[in-house]
Formats: structure tokens, C-alpha cells, sequence
């Protein structure tokens, strides 16, 4: 015997949770928990990244206020410059480029240098510093770890330590200098040595400089940071510029805050100039803003200042040539009647007041346009005032052409009379057949007195 199926059975319970997924009111705080979720795992930057600039205006972990500060308050006079590295360089101050993102160009770079050499400071890290370490021969090399805790930790606080390690073995890994060519001078100093390989180097007790490099060409130690002489001042070259970050310099068993303080200290020749930041180049200052730099550049520069006198006679050229003192007036068009309309309402005009003698004189007048060229043309109608010189031109067709004689007098009588339009018709007929015969060679030499067939 066969049950049926009992209401609230497996099959229903399936279609039942089926259908309760579907609806909104599950769906959407459901699909509202998944976005959060969501947000809360993915990966986000945080205040301990260490890949951001190395600019004083930063407290984070990457940036350089730590050092920034801690000149200050051990009496050295810090400021930032926010301008370019060309002109108005102080041959008592001590700069500092810290592998700035906008690289320095080498008009910058030649200032620089030229001015350490008559007297001030220069720290820079490798790289992104206007050719300044191909000039001294220096560049980066392989990477390397210093000798751990390079200060007595009983010597730092309990709690010394990163809030988020940034290297894994509680050291300081850093690169490391390298030499292309021979050093500016011999008495090279050595900051901040490395042992790479596991080998181990002796660091001073000051944890400042190590030891005057050789100077019989042999090998010197990996290092990472390296002092310069060069003509009355002095550089100090860094190959890392993790080594001068916020959250590296505060470790106290690291000892790079005080490796830091020590390198400055050689660079100043143990007084307390001024230390002047490079900020321009981290984005600060006048190249943080394109109207800015153009205001500086049209102003400050002899090019810019061309560039602007140009601009301002354009426009005054423009203002003087676009206003005018009189509103312009569109110029007025007259259409203008063809030649053939022209001639077809002269001829209605004639036609509607019967003038047939005018007509008569305009083929006249016509005719003898057409044939006034000739000599004998010329002598016969010579020093003949008005209307007369028409007639005159007809009586000398008549004595030189004497088979129109006809037409001649027919033409004659057509201009001192009204004539009928058959008249008038065949007055244009005899105007056409002296055309044609003035158009053949005459006969004979023409006489230039009136002919007797004229009445």
C-alpha cells in the first residue's frame, strides 16, 4: 500500500530554503554583510608603508621629519627650500637631497657642486641628483645588511623596537657604495660599514665614521655611506635612503639616528650651519602648482620676460585692430542685369515709344566703332565735333565702297525720319551688309568728299 507524500517533507524543506534565499529580505542584508566584509580584507595603505618620499613634511613611517627635528633641537638651523638649486646658494650652508622622485638637472647639479667647492655642505643619496655621482665616481652597488645592534641595548630604551618590522631580522639592510673611477680625493671616510657575506667589521665606539679609506688602492670595506672632501667643502654621499626614514632612525639598538647626527656633524666641520632640506624636488613649493611655475617664469627669468612683452603687445595689437569706433555696416549688394537682359529691355523700351531714329543712330554708332581703326577712316572723320562725325564716317564708306551706296542713304534717311518696323528691319539689314563689305578690301582709294547719292 502506498502512502502519499506527507506535507513538510524532505522535497518540500528543499524548495522551502530555496525560495526564503530568493527573497529580499534575506538576499540583500545578506549580500550587504559580503561588501563589508569584503572592504574589511582588502588591502589598504597604511601609516607604517615605508615607500613614500623622503620629504621633511612627513611624520610617517617613510618620511624624514624625525631627522628634520632632531637638528633642530640639537641647535642646528634647519629650513626648507622650495625653489630651484641654481641660484642664491650659500656657500656656509650644508644641503640635503634625499632621492628626491623629480630628479635634479644637471644645470642644478654643476651649481651644487660648484658651490661646495668654495665652502658649503652637500648630502645626497645616489641617484636622481643631476649627474652629481657620476662626477664623484660613485654609484649604488649590490645589496648588504649592517652589523646588528650597533648600540649597546642596555644604553636604548625597553621598549625599542618598530611598531611594524620593516626588516624581518631586526637589522638594517641597506646598499652599498661602489666606486667607477678614482675619488675627487685620497682622504675618503668611511660611514656606516656593512658585512656582507656574514662577515663582521669593526665598528668605533661612536658609531660615527669608521676608517680613512686606503689609499694604497687595496679594497675597502662594504659601506654604505661614504664622506667626500671636494675643494673647501665637503659631501657626504648615501647609497640608501632607508637609512634616514622616521621609523629607522628611532630605533635606538640600529644606531642609524646616531650614525645620521655624526655624518652631519663631519659635513659641518663641527659647527652648526644651516641645514637646508631640498623640497622643491619632493613636490613642494613652486612646482606644485603649473600657474605658480609660469607666474615665476614669466617673471623671474629673462626668457619669461620676452615671452610676456610679447603676449602683451599681441594683445594690445588685437584690442586695437577688434574695436572699432563705428558699428560696421553690411555692404549693400545691387544684382546686376546680363547683357542679353540688358539689350532685350533697351529693345522693348525702343519698340514701346517707336524710337527708330535712336535705334537707327546706335547701329551707326556701332558700325562705325567696329571700323574706326583705319587710316583712311581716321582722315576722313578728323577734327569733326559731335553728331557730324556718324554722318561724316557714312559719306566715306559711301565714296570708297560704292555697291552700298544704297545702304548708305537708306541709313541716312532711317536717322531723319520715323520709320516703320519693317523699315526699320530693313535699315538693320543694310547696316549688316556694309559690315560685310568694310570687313573685304575696297576697291580703290576713297574719296574723302561727300558722295552725291547722299541727299
Amino acid at each position: 500500500m502506498t502512502l502519499p507524500p506527507v506535507l513538510g517533507g524532505p522535497a518540500t524543506a528543499r524548495g522551502g530554503v530555496g525560495g526564503a534565499l530568493r527573497r529580499p529580505a534575506v538576499l540583500l542584508p545578506l549580500a550587504l554583510v559580503v561588501i563589508i566584509v569584503s572592504v574589511l580584507m582588502s588591502p589598504q595603505d597604511t601609516t607604517a608603508d615605508r615607500v613614500g618620499a623622503l620629504t621633511t613634511y612627513s611624520a610617517s613611517a617613510s618620511g624624514a621629519r624625525g631627522l628634520y627635528e632632531t637638528l633642530g633641537r640639537l641647535g642646528w638651523h634647519t629650513e626648507r627650500r622650495k625653489t630651484p638649486l641654481t641660484a642664491g646658494l650659500d656657500t656656509t650652508a650644508v644641503y640635503l637631497v634625499l632621492d628626491p622622485p623629480m630628479p635634479l638637472t644637471h644645470r642644478e647639479g654643476r651649481a651644487l657642486l660648484d658651490v661646495v667647492r668654495r665652502g658649503a655642505g652637500l648630502v645626497f643619496v645616489v641617484g636622481n641628483a643631476g649627474g652629481i655621482d657620476d662626477s664623484l665616481h660613485v654609484s649604488r652597488g649590490s645589496s648588504g645588511y649592517t652589523a646588528r645592534d650597533r648600540t649597546d641595548p642596555a644604553a636604548c630604551p625597553s621598549h625599542d623596537g618598530p611598531v611594524i618590522p620593516m626588516w624581518f631580522d631586526d637589522s638594517v639592510h641597506l646598499y652599498r657604495l661602489t666606486t667607477t673611477g678614482p675619488l675627487p680625493t685620497a682622504d675618503t671616510v668611511a660611514f656606516v660599514p656593512l658585512r656582507p657575506g656574514g662577515v663582521r667589521f669593526s665598528i668605533r665606539a661612536d658609531s660615527v665614521a669608521g676608517t680613512t679609506g686606503p689609499r694604497d688602492g687595496s679594497r675597502q670595506p662594504a659601506v654604505a655611506a661614504m664622506g667626500i672632501p671636494l675643494g673647501r667643502g665637503r659631501v657626504v654621499v648615501l647609497s640608501d635612503p632607508d637609512m634616514l626614514r622616521n621609523d629607522v632612525i628611532r630605533v635606538c639598538h640600529w644606531g642609524m639616528g646616531v650614525a645620521s647626527v655624526g655624518m652631519l656633524d663631519w659635513v659641518s666641520r663641527g659647527r652648526r650651519p644651516a641645514m637646508v632640506f631640498d623640497e622643491y624636488h619632493q613636490g613642494y613649493g613652486e612646482s606644485g602648482s603649473v600657474l605658480t611655475a609660469m607666474s615665476a617664469f614669466l617673471t623671474r627669468t629673462a626668457e619669461g620676460r620676452l615671452v610676456a612683452q610679447a603676449l602683451l603687445a599681441a594683445l594690445i595689437l588685437l584690442v586695437a585692430l577688434g574695436v572699432r569706433p563705428i558699428a560696421p555696416r553690411a555692404p549693400r549688394r545691387i544684382e546686376r542685369r546680363s547683357p542679353l537682359e540688358h539689350v532685350d529691355a533697351l529693345a522693348r523700351a525702343y519698340e514701346a515709344v517707336g524710337a527708330t531714329r535712336v535705334a537707327t543712330r546706335r547701329l551707326v554708332r556701332g558700325l562705325r566703332r567696329r571700323h574706326e581703326h583705319g587710316a583712311w577712316v581716321a582722315s576722313a572723320t578728323a577734327a569733326v565735333p559731335g553728331e557730324a562725325v556718324d554722318a561724316r564716317f557714312l559719306s566715306a564708306v559711301a565714296s570708297r565702297y560704292r555697291g552700298v551706296a544704297a545702304d548708305v542713304s537708306r541709313i541716312v534717311s532711317a536717322e531723319k525720319q520715323h520709320v516703320s518696323a519693317a523699315e526699320l528691319l530693313a535699315v538693320a539689314q543694310a547696316v549688316d551688309r556694309i559690315d560685310r563689305a568694310l570687313d573685304r578690301p575696297a576697291p580703290a582709294e576713297p574719296s574723302l568728299q561727300p558722295t552725291s547719292a547722299l541727299p
